[in-house]
C-alpha cells in the first residue's frame, strides 16, 4: 500500500494562450497546456527507490478539464487513481495482496500533490528556464506535499505540451513520468468523470 502512495504524491504531477485566469501579461502555463476543454496524456512512469536494484515501471494516462478536474491512473503493479474535481479528492489504492483491502483517501480542499503542479494557475510561461530542446518549471516541495522538488519538461515548440515530469518524494524516490502522447480536447468531458465511489468494501479515510 506504501509504495502506491509513493508512487502517486508524486505524483502525483503539474500554450499559445487558449483562455486566461486574469489579466496577466503572461501567458498561464495551465491555460496553454488545456486549451478551452483540456487535454489527455498518456505516459511512462519509472520508479526508482533505494532499496530496490532495478526501477518499477508502469503505465498511466491523465484527463484534465481546467480549472483543476483531472483523473490521474496507474496502470500495472503500482495501480491506482488520483481524482478531483477541484473541492475534493480521492486517491484510490486496490487491494495489493489477498489479505489486503482497497483503501480511498478522501481530501477536502485544494489537492497539493505533485500533479497539481501543471495545473496550479499561479505558474506563467515567464517562469519557465530554457534548458536545450525544451522549457522546464522548477518547483520545491515539502513533506506536506508529498514530494521535496519537481520539475516539470515542455517541449520548446508551438504545440506546447508536456515532455515529462521528474520528482523525489519524501521517502527518497525519485519517479520519471515520460509523456507518450498528449491531445487537447475538442469538446468538454462530462463532469461525472471527475467523482467517484468508492468499491464495495474499500476502507475510506477522510482528511
Amino acid at each position: 500500500m506504501k509504495k502506491f502512495f509513493a508512487s502517486l504524491l508524486l505524483p502525483g504531477i503539474l500554450l499559445p494562450s487558449f483562455c486566461t485566469y486574469g489579466a496577466e501579461n503572461s501567458a498561464l502555463i495551465v491555460d496553454k497546456l488545456a486549451g478551452a476543454n483540456g487535454f489527455t496524456m498518456t505516459f511512462e512512469q519509472t520508479s526508482k527507490y533505494k532499496f530496490l536494484n532495478k526501477p518499477k515501471v508502469s503505465k498511466g494516462k491523465l484527463i484534465f478539464v481546467p480549472p483543476k478536474n483531472f483523473v490521474w491512473e496507474i496502470e500495472g503493479e503500482n495501480a491506482g487513481k488520483v481524482i478531483s474535481n477541484g473541492k475534493k479528492t480521492w486517491i484510490y489504492s486496490p487491494a495489493e495482496e489477498a489479505e489486503d483491502t482497497p483503501t480511498v483517501v478522501i481530501k477536502k480542499g485544494v489537492y497539493e500533490g505533485v500533479q497539481s503542479i501543471i495545473f496550479d494557475p499561479q505558474y506563467k510561461d515567464s517562469s519557465l528556464v530554457k534548458e536545450g530542446d525544451v522549457r522546464v518549471l522548477k518547483v520545491q516541495g515539502n513533506r506536506s506535499k508529498g514530494y521535496m522538488w519537481a520539475e516539470v519538461e515542455f517541449l520548446d515548440s508551438p504545440d506546447f505540451r508536456i515532455d515529462r515530469v521528474v520528482f523525489e518524494d519524501i521517502e527518497g524516490t525519485k519517479v520519471i513520468i515520460k509523456a507518450n502522447s498528449f491531445d487537447r480536447l475538442s469538446t468538454r468531458s462530462e463532469a461525472s468523470i471527475f467523482s467517484f465511489k468508492a468499491p464495495k468494501g474499500a476502507r475510506i479515510i477522510t482528511k
